[in-house]
């Protein structure tokens, strides 16, 4: 996934593989995400290649049951809603 991100706002120090959270909305909680790749375009902005993280509780239940299957063929732990984080 890319986004551009405005570095000049925040006058920040952003490297690949930081974690960064991210405001979809107000009303939403912040998400996480990490920076794989920064792009700066002709423009001057600069673009982000990111990794999403999301909350088990976010995500659709068939997706889970199939990620918790992938998880199994490679040895992963699966946690299920006894386990889940917030």
């Amino acid at each position: 996934m890319w986004i551009q991100v405005s570095l000049s706002a925040t006058r920040a120090a952003v490297l690949v593989t930081n974690y960064v959270y991210f405001e979809n909305s107000s009303s939403n909680p912040y998400s996480v995400r990490r920076i794989e790749e920064l792009n700066k375009t002709a423009n001057g902005n600069v673009e982000a290649k990111v990794v999403c993280f999301y909350r088990r509780r976010d995500i659709p239940s068939n997706l889970i049951a199939l990620a918790d299957k992938h998880a199994s063929e490679f040895g992963l732990q699966s946690w299920g809603p006894a386990h889940a984080h917030s």
